[in-house]
């Protein structure tokens, strides 16, 4: 199972999106690092003085931007990972092949709603691409591009087993009334 996982599919369509529980795990992840980093802020603002005592002690404008940095830091750090957690939970985008319509449509996702779409017909599709990459630590990874002229209209990335892609991709280039090749 790579990034996208078939979600439906009927002899019109296929609709290919990342499964709930991927995006969870990545949410989950960003807010136990948020909440670290309140930990961490909550334990400075115990352990110094009070931030009046300390900005009334800075001379230069350099001193004041170090004694706030140093108050804020790991605020600014958990509030970053909170809006990451959202940003996790609430956007991914899907891909549909409809063969009714003879068109793939990319569909982006803000919070539930679709927040922008992009079509291609399925005459304007020059191929289907697999890609082998190797990554970090000698893992391989296939990615499916949708060639388009000339440049990658879209990717399905992170498929860990050949032969799943190899038969998503046929499936697609069937669907779409291409020669398997």
């Amino acid at each position: 199972m790579g990034y996208y996982a078939i979600v439906e599919a009927t002899g019109e369509r296929i609709r290919l999106s990342p499964p709930p529980t991927l995006r969870r795990r990545w949410a989950v992840i960003f807010l136990g690092l948020a909440g670290l980093f309140f930990a961490l802020q909550i334990s400075v603002l115990r352990t110094r003085p009070p931030i009046g005592d300390a900005l009334s002690s800075a001379r230069e404008a350099g001193d004041l931007l170090n004694i706030l940095l140093s108050y804020l830091a790991f605020s600014l750090l958990g509030v970053g990972f909170l809006v990451g957690a959202a940003l996790a939970w609430g956007w991914w985008s899907e891909l549909e092949w409809n063969a009714i319509g003879r068109t793939i449509f990319r569909r982006r996702y803000l919070f539930g709603r679709v927040w922008h779409t992009a079509s291609l017909s399925f005459d304007q599709v020059d191929e289907i691409r697999l890609v082998r990459i190797r990554g970090q630590y000698s893992l391989t990874y296939y990615h499916l591009f949708i060639i388009s002229q000339g440049r990658a209209w879209t990717t399905l990335p992170g498929y860990r087993d050949e032969k799943a892609v190899r038969a998503l991709r046929r499936r697609l280039l069937r669907m779409m009334g291409y020669p398997e090749g």
